[in-house]
């Protein structure tokens, strides 16, 4: 698993849950976390804050110090 995605689903709540992994004999990965732990709602959340941070870390600000785009990504996805 992607280290930043792993970092984000831990962040949204997500845990290593040994006993619900359903690997058909063969142990987990160790980076294995159980989707069903997961606040997927806020999971998604941190994504696209994510998303808009490298956004901003790309584009300069405009005239008004606005970074362009990202208001109407946190619109309209609904992150504050």
């Amino acid at each position: 698993m992607n280290p930043r995605i792993q970092e984000l689903a831990q962040r949204a709540g997500g845990n290593p849950n040994y006993r619900a992994f359903r690997g058909h004999f063969l142990p987990p990965p160790p980076d294995y976390i159980d989707p069903a732990t997961v606040d997927l709602e806020k999971f998604a959340e941190l994504i696209v804050q994510e998303c808009v941070q490298v956004l901003v870390n790309r584009n300069a600000p405009n005239v008004y110090g606005e970074h362009i785009g990202v208001e109407e990504i946190k619109q309209h996805f609904g992150v504050k």
